[in-house]
């Protein structure tokens, strides 16, 4: 599922992000899917601190130069997912190469 925050107000999303954290707990529907959410680079670390408090899945913390590398990455992919949606022409070429990034990825995101 595929959620852009790019265009509404701060206040809605992050009301939209607590009622999501809410459902999930209260429902399995969403538990075994996979939720992107798209938001301004500028509000990045506002955004993903909500989601960490709301959802509860990782420790809270201040630094943002620890995880620097993991939020590029994060910019990086989904970049690439962005372009892969917006070009239905080229979806066998580009599916292939999606997974080949994916596996390179993951095999990098594992050494490191």
């Amino acid at each position: 599922m595929l959620i852009d925050f790019g265009q509404h107000d701060s206040a809605t999303c992050m009301d939209f992000i607590r009622k999501i954290a809410r459902y999930n707990y209260l429902s399995p529907r969403l538990r075994h899917r996979n939720i992107v959410i798209m938001v301004p680079a500028m509000h990045l670390g506002i955004y993903s601190r909500t989601l960490n408090e709301s959802f509860n899945n990782l420790p809270v913390s201040t630094t943002a130069s620890v995880r620097s590398a993991q939020i590029g990455r994060l910019f990086m992919v989904t970049r690439l997912e962005k372009v892969l949606i917006s070009l239905p022409l080229l979806v066998g070429v580009l599916r292939r190469a999606r997974h080949l990034f994916l596996r390179i990825f993951r095999r990098a995101a594992r050494s490191i």
